[in-house]
């Protein structure tokens, strides 16, 4: 889930909305914190068009609820924010990885990147050809 409930125009972490926080207390399940980064190049809020870059994904380390209620909830919810906002500003968090998307499988009409040193996946400029081939179905 995405607390913030909708992506920022700027790119600015959000406040979090409760929902997801009450679902994983009810649930009693631990929180993940994921950060999102440079998914705004890529693809701006209200745009259609995709345009290459590069997207990291990076995960913390899972936050336990069991020491949380629902009357702390608010706790946990600034517990989170504070630990995607490190992730998202490449801070270093207890447990952080960074992870790239596996290749596409064989026969995906899609195309895989390569991975970068840094863990997170690149997608080659593709040349006209290849859009108009695309396009073309």
């Amino acid at each position: 889930m995405f607390p913030e409930g909708t992506r920022s125009p700027t790119g600015e972490l959000q406040r979090f909305k409760k929902g997801a926080f009450v679902l994983a207390l009810k649930a009693g399940v631990p929180v993940v914190p994921v950060a999102v980064v440079g998914s705004r190049e890529v693809m701006p809020k209200g745009g259609w068009r995709v345009r290459p870059g590069r997207i990291r994904i990076r995960f913390g380390e899972a936050i336990p609820t069991d020491e949380y209620t629902m009357e702390s909830r608010d706790e946990l919810l600034q517990r989170t924010w504070a630990a995607v906002a490190a992730l998202k500003e490449g801070s270093p968090v207890e447990g952080m990885e960074e992870r790239a998307p596996p290749p596409a499988p064989s026969g995906h009409p899609g195309r895989a990147g390569h991975a970068v040193e840094d863990g997170s996946t690149e997608l080659p400029e593709r040349d006209e050809a290849e859009r108009t081939r695309e396009r073309r179905g």
